[in-house]
């Protein structure tokens, strides 16, 4: 019977612990909870310079149209879906923190990343 005991106590406390790390630790769905606060804004690319200094310039990327057709190909910008709090009055804010990558076939750069990691780009070819 003491035995018994002991090994219901012990069951317990592995189930308690195990309950513990799995509802406190680094498991927590941070993804999908961000995707629902969430509000995509798309922006264009609205220069013909394409240097690393005027595709990383936020003053570039606004929501007015742009007619060039985005192909995803990696060497110049097109469009990118950003999320609303890094844009203000359709225009791109420096917090946004746009890393333009260089394409050396084309001497272009086109972008890479941003400070928002669900950021969606499209480049197109030159």
């Amino acid at each position: 019977m003491n035995t018994l005991k002991k090994i219901s106590f012990g069951a317990f406390a592995f189930i308690f612990g195990l309950t513990l790390v799995l509802t406190q630790s680094a498991f927590k769905p941070v993804g999908i909870l961000a995707n629902l606060k969430r509000s995509p804004v798309t922006l264009n690319y609205q220069s013909s310079d394409f240097s690393q200094t005027e595709v990383e310039k936020e003053s570039n990327w606004t929501t007015a149209s742009n007619p060039e057709t985005c192909d995803n190909t990696d060497q110049v910008p097109c469009t990118i879906t950003i999320d609303n709090s890094y844009v203000s009055g359709g225009v791109l804010q420096n917090t946004a923190g746009l890393v333009a990558a260089h394409n050396s076939l084309t001497d272009t750069y086109y972008i890479d990343r941003s400070e928002d990691e669900l950021m969606e780009k499209t480049n197109r070819a030159q």
